[in-house]
């Protein structure tokens, strides 16, 4: 069970963001024009994180955030319309003397990580959005509640299937 944002505010008053760059991405488009897009059309939202190069001296780590963004195809086996994917890295600092445990990174990669990639991400969507020449998509602000993520509907495709969050083991 993922730690509440609360049991995880040391954490959080703690670490310092240092960088964040993109690590992979890919983009996928069946559609030519915009106008193939449709009115009415599902999307989905997946997440998932990974802590990773956690060190002692100076105390930080790194957690990679990745994201897939799902357009059109209202049944899971069906081919989206578009299909965005990418990875950021982020990399995190602690005080000096800092301690914390593998399950807290774990938690905190989960909830903050996934909430401090999401500008980074909405960005990229609304650039190859562009760069396909779609209409422009901007993702809403990632929201979260006390220890559960808040579901989140686009308001400007009607027939949303929210967001969905995973963690890979470290």
């Amino acid at each position: 069970m993922i730690k509440q944002p609360s049991e995880l505010a040391a954490l959080i008053a703690a670490v310092e963001i240092k960088n964040v760059r993109l690590v992979e991405t890919s983009a996928k488009t069946n559609i030519h024009s915009p106008s193939e897009v449709g009115k009415t059309v599902g999307c989905s939202i997946d997440t998932s994180t990974h802590v990773k190069n956690v060190l002692s001296s100076p105390p930080s780590f790194c957690v990679i955030a990745s994201m897939h963004f799902r357009l059109g195809g209202d049944k899971p086996e069906a081919e989206p319309a578009v299909s965005v994917k990418a990875s950021f890295e982020l990399e995190y600092q602690l005080p000096s003397g800092f301690t914390v445990k593998q399950k807290e990174l774990n938690d905190f990669a989960e909830i903050n990580s996934v909430f401090n990639a999401w500008p980074y991400w909405r960005e990229y969507i609304q650039n190859v959005f562009s760069r396909m020449n779609l209409p422009p998509m901007t993702l809403p602000l990632y929201r979260l509640k006390e220890g559960v993520l808040a579901s989140t509907k686009l308001a400007s495709l009607p027939k949303t299937t929210g967001r969905k969050s995973r963690s890979k083991p470290s």
